[in-house]
């Protein structure tokens, strides 16, 4: 569902879109990981659920923050 949305845009673009889409998905994976392996060795398990647990709160307020508002009728 993450690329749904731009595939659905009529543009000569989409591939442009595509390797942003996917270069910031290895950035986003590499940085998890690295700070993972950082809190690992920090804190251990309790460390790796704390990170995990930023990045789930920092996608809801990006979410919140820059998804589209729903009129309702």
């Amino acid at each position: 569902m993450n690329q749904t949305n731009y595939f659905l845009i009529k543009s000569n673009a989409v591939n442009r879109l595509n390797t942003v889409y996917m270069v910031s998905y290895f950035i986003g994976g590499s940085l998890g990981t690295w700070l993972a392996s950082i809190a690992w060795q920090k804190a251990q398990w309790t460390g790796v659920c704390f990170v995990g647990t930023v990045f789930g709160v920092l996608a809801l307020v990006a979410h919140l923050l820059f998804c589209k508002k729903v009129n309702k009728a």
